[in-house]
């Protein structure tokens, strides 16, 4: 029968009691979680620049409208909702519970960059754009997103954070199979 082994130089943090090497099971685990994380996290990031920046430049209908859309995704259960899309597919892949967590995990950061874009807006930087005959994307672009960029920094490591505790939740019920280790 095969016991725990201390670390050593072959295995660096020892072996599992059936032989296992810990490193290489910690390795391949991260590297899922973090694969399945960054994908959730940037959709999530994407998605509330979308929102957020689009809606707070507009202002008038299309931002109530976009905030409309922000207001009910803030306050949709993710948790609740991962299980039901989890039991629905098939076959069950990593990549459904990534893109459940990035498309109910954006609504807060859309918020907060609706509100900066806002302030923006309004500046004479970006009213001496317009009378310039400059676009919209223009602007938003060159003028608007350069200031927001540590906001959206801010924000991507926040929806990282959220998808690896979000994902760790649905791992530890068994809803997720994406850490296999031979």
């Amino acid at each position: 029968a095969l016991s725990m082994a201390k670390p050593s130089h072959a295995h660096i943090l020892g072996t599992t009691d059936i032989g296992q090497d810990t490193f290489k099971e910690l390795i391949v685990g991260t590297r899922g979680e973090l694969e399945i994380c960054f994908t959730a996290g940037i959709l999530a990031t994407i998605l509330s620049l979308l929102i957020g920046v689009t809606g707070g430049y507009l202002g008038g209908r299309s931002d109530q409208s976009l905030s409309l859309v922000s207001n009910v995704f803030l306050v949709l259960p993710t948790l609740p909702l991962i299980f039901l899309i989890t039991d629905l597919v098939h076959p069950k892949s990593p990549y459904v519970v990534a893109l459940v967590i990035g498309l109910t995990s954006w609504a807060a950061s859309a918020r907060v960059l609706r509100g900066q874009t806002l302030s923006l807006a309004r500046r004479e930087y970006v009213d001496a754009a317009r009378t310039s005959g400059e676009g919209h994307v223009r602007i938003i672009v060159f003028e608007i997103l350069p200031n927001l960029t540590p906001i959206i920094a801010a924000q991507l490591v926040f929806a990282l954070i959220g998808a690896i505790l979000t994902h760790a939740a649905v791992a530890y019920l068994g809803l997720d199979n994406s850490s296999s280790v031979s």
